[in-house]
């Protein structure tokens, strides 16, 4: 009889112990959307860092997730994917064009290093229409000065004639020293400044020289000095 009292202490002892240990909850899924809510993701230069932290795998996640909430969902790439390591250098971005497929990209443009390796390659089987505008921003208040549309590269070459013309001073001697000023209002990365010294000092043997002008590009305003 004593026996059966310690053990039935003991087994009292330990469904008490288990009362007062914390219960594990289930960790609930982030709220990513309204059950209404079209969801558009983008991501733009990734340029092959396939190896960051916010690589491809996690974007599928995010897509993933995001579907099950939302009344749809859209992952778009606005260029400049295929170039930058050795990724994409060694098979012409190939590999990662496969990788965006796997991912489940549904809308993805060219940026202008697909065509590092060359415009034949880059479009090869692949129909393309050419939709471009020229736009300057003098003051902050955008002006259109032509849209080029067209399936030939003719369309293509009248457009960078007329942005050469509106956009671009050329100056018949080089420059000795370039200085780059970037307002802290508008910019907050220094990257844009050394993109501006970098090509300038690259059209040194061409004579061909930024100066002061502004411009407008998918939504951010820039300086080229």
């Amino acid at each position: 009889m004593k026996k059966s009292i310690k053990m039935l202490a003991l087994v009292l002892s330990f469904i008490m112990v288990l009362g007062l240990m914390p219960v594990a909850q289930a960790e609930e899924a982030p709220v990513l959307a309204k059950s209404d809510d079209v969801v558009i993701y983008y991501t733009n230069d990734v340029h092959t860092y396939i190896n960051k932290p916010l690589s491809y795998d996690n974007i599928a996640d995010l897509k993933a997730e995001t579907a099950k909430q939302a009344a749809g969902v859209l992952l778009v790439d606005a260029g400049d994917a295929i170039q930058g390591t050795a990724y994409g250098s060694m098979d012409k971005g190939e590999t990662i064009i496969e990788l965006m497929n796997a991912v489940g990209y549904d809308v993805a443009t060219m940026g202008n290093h697909e065509f590092d390796y060359g415009m034949e390659h880059c479009l090869n089987e692949r129909p393309i229409l050419f939709v471009l505008t020229v736009c300057t921003a003098p003051g902050g208040d955008i002006n259109t000065h032509g849209l080029f549309i067209g399936d030939k590269r003719n369309a293509l070459e009248a457009a960078i004639e007329l942005a050469q013309e509106k956009n671009i001073d050329f100056v018949e001697t080089g420059m000795k020293k370039c200085v780059v000023y970037l307002d802290p209002s508008e910019f907050r990365t220094t990257w844009l400044g050394n993109k501006s010294v970098y090509r300038t000092s690259r059209r040194n043997d061409n004579i061909c020289r930024y100066r002061r002008r502004r411009e407008f590009l998918g939504g951010t305003r820039y300086t080229r000095r």
